[in-house]
């Protein structure tokens, strides 16, 4: 097999996708390819959760061989239909907006809707963690606490904590459908 290091871009887009929560396989081989000359391609990295590759062009501006090495890959790919998204150099600095436009790009074009959601879902996740951990720990206090302000005084300091819980989680549980909205529906 072929196995070699990591250029700094490709490390640089492991630490992008374990940031992310991305699971990913680097150097990832595929075999029979249709129209190829080569027994297998090896792909920079693999996102097994979302059935897509990812291909680092990092020496796209070397030279023109190096160039015609990655549209002939490129070719090949979109011959097979591999669902692929393609980093420049250029494109780390502003790789969250990068990836994440090529990604909605190409799962739609492969009309991968359940990798679509999952994609969006997990972005959502990772965006609104926060949100979601002080939603969940009002909400455990709300249940944990409910039986014991049950039987309290009205207008007493324990029925206004408890009233303060549940307008917080009602607060929370609005912030987090806009939310929810926003990255699992209205965004294209």
């Amino acid at each position: 097999m072929h196995s070699n290091q990591p250029s700094e871009g490709e490390l640089f887009l492991k630490s992008f996708f374990r940031e992310n929560g991305i699971k990913n396989q680097a150097e990832k081989v595929i075999r029979g390819l249709r129209n190829d000359d080569h027994e297998y391609r090896v792909a920079d990295f693999y996102l097994p959760r979302l059935k897509m590759y990812v291909e680092f062009q990092g020496l796209w501006n070397n030279t023109k061989d190096d160039r015609e090495r990655y549209k002939e890959k490129m070719r090949v790919y979109g011959k097979n239909n591999v669902p692929c998204i393609y980093i420049y150099p250029e494109n780390l600095g502003i790789i969250e907006y990068t990836f994440h436009a090529r990604i909605l790009k190409e799962l739609k074009k492969h009309k991968m809707k359940r990798e679509l959601f999952k994609y969006k879902f997990l972005r959502f996740f990772n965006q609104k963690k926060t949100t979601i951990l002080w939603f969940l720990f009002f909400l455990y206090s709300g249940i944990i606490n409910a039986n014991y302000f049950t039987e309290t005084e009205e207008g007493s300091l324990e029925e206004s904590v408890f009233a303060m819980i549940y307008l917080i989680l009602i607060i929370q549980f609005i912030i987090l459908s806009f939310s929810a909205f926003k990255y699992l529906v209205k965004e294209r």
